[in-house]
């Protein structure tokens, strides 16, 4: 199984490689300084939830969703999907509006 983030610098030459929390932490760190947000803002595990729940709402598919977080069970993604009325329409709003 391949990783879900792999790196993509000189040191890893041709070999997929994870990426490792701190490298992760670290990319989060500078786009959060140049998009001007209060680093207390933002929680790496965030965007865990955040993947879940987009992955479910653009497939509507729980046990995809489960796979590609790899979770054992669906009850712990069931914890990590925040599916609503509002998530929905957020969802509309940011990806199915016209260009």
């Amino acid at each position: 199984m391949q990783p879900i983030f792999a790196r993509h610098d000189i040191r890893a030459s041709k070999k997929i490689r994870p990426i490792t929390a701190g490298g992760m932490w670290k990319a989060i760190k500078l786009r959060i300084e140049e998009a001007g947000v209060e680093r207390s803002a933002v929680r790496l595990h965030d965007f865990r939830h955040y993947f879940v729940t987009m992955t479910y709402l653009a497939k509507g598919n729980l046990k995809l969703s489960q796979e590609l977080a790899r979770h054992e069970s669906t009850n712990t993604t069931n914890r990590y999907a925040h599916l609503g009325n509002e998530v929905n329409e957020a969802y509309d709003e940011i990806f199915n509006k016209d260009p």
